[in-house]
């Protein structure tokens, strides 16, 4: 709406205000234009919120975003970035039981491309039968699905301030094995 769309752009140029090094390009790209857009300014970090809503051609979705994460991957060991790429997932989660809701690479919409080209690939899960806590906090984990260089079926424990809608604490790192043999590690809690 145009009231959302105002209210989005006064908050990204107060966004800008604070930190001068950042840019938002809300107008469409294709990965060749965001090629540009980094090389001329040389971040430490790519955001794409999200991948399908970059506007490179393909005759097959599948081979399209395979394409455009491959190329993102070029873009990021080219010009010396990291680059995190958002992604949607399907509803194939809706369909399992209630005990079994956290996301997997499958879930990722159409993921064997993807999967292929990017060194780590997390998901964000919350229960969200889980009633808050008295200051709005519910636990969300944020799970390593793929991890190049490291373990995969790791997660990490944080409290989700549902009326703030932000991440505090990230407490402890698990392994996905059973509870017995669970590897904790303190990360320091506030």
């Amino acid at each position: 709406s145009p009231t959302k769309d105002a209210a989005l752009e006064r908050q990204s140029a107060a966004l800008r205000d604070l930190y001068p090094g950042l840019h938002i390009y809300e107008d469409a790209q294709t990965t060749d234009s965001l090629w540009q857009h980094v090389a001329a300014v040389r971040p430490g970090l790519v955001v794409v919120d999200h991948l399908r809503l970059l506007k490179d051609r393909g005759d097959n979705e599948t081979i399209r975003l395979g394409r455009m994460s491959a190329r993102l991957k070029e873009l990021a060991k080219a010009l010396d970035c990291n680059v995190l790429l958002l992604t949607q997932l399907n509803r194939k989660s809706d369909a399992r039981p209630e005990d079994d809701k956290r996301p997997t690479i499958g879930d990722v919409r159409q993921s064997g491309e993807i999967y292929e080209n990017v060194d780590d690939m997390l998901a964000l899960y919350r229960n969200k039968k889980q009633d808050p806590d008295a200051d709005g906090n519910v636990p969300a984990e944020l799970w390593f699905l793929k991890h190049r260089t490291g373990a995969d079926g790791v997660y990490a424990l944080f409290r989700y301030n549902l009326p703030e809608q932000w991440f505090y604490d990230c407490c402890l790192l698990y392994t996905s094995d059973a509870a017995d043999d669970l590897l904790c590690v303190d990360l320091g809690a506030r």
